[in-house]
């Protein structure tokens, strides 16, 4: 007979599974403005679907070397996924990695789109534990995580568009 293995031995030892999810928006605001409101970390949780809250590991609040745990809700699947800041250039990208039980890196860069918009694209690579379900946690995670992640940047657009006195459905 085969000796049993404990479970948790048993998880670490199982593939991970990986997303890549991209996603864009275009918000009616200047880069410099929707830069000002994506470099205010504290309420991304008000627009991340997941997001439950944010909670800062460092003094700082922006810039690279920042860390935060956020605490993610999908579902009935919670974890806190441990962040850190990487690259920050002002009105041009911020990007994180992942570095506690969900690993990878996301990055989220603005570009002038027309007279006075921004396009906001954000990719994010994630290699998720196995104990969020393996092959099978992949194949119904992935389209999930997709349709979070495009939502969010929907909902951030919006949320500067109406901070700016501009309602969503002007244009």
């Amino acid at each position: 007979m085969a000796p049993l293995v404990p479970p948790a031995v048993a998880l670490a030892t199982l593939p991970r599974m990986t997303a890549r999810i991209e996603t864009a928006v275009i918000a009616r605001r200047p880069r410099a403005t929707v830069f000002e409101r994506l470099a205010r970390l504290e309420p991304h949780a008000d627009w991340m679907g997941d997001a439950a809250s944010i909670t800062f590991l460092t003094a700082q609040r922006q810039g690279v070397g920042t860390e935060m745990i956020v605490e993610t809700r999908v579902g009935p699947v919670r974890s806190e996924d441990r962040m850190r800041i990487t690259e920050w250039r002002a009105d041009q990208v911020i990007g994180i990695s992942h570095l506690g039980e969900v690993r990878g890196d996301g990055i989220m860069e603005l570009s002038d789109y027309g007279a006075g918009w921004t396009l906001l694209r954000w990719t994010e690579r994630l290699s998720l534990p196995a104990r969020f379900g393996g092959g099978l946690g992949e194949f119904v995670a992935a389209p999930v995580l997709r349709r979070i992640f495009r939502a969010d940047p929907a909902r951030f657009a919006r949320l500067v568009e109406s901070e700016g006195g501009l309602r969503p459905e002007q244009g």
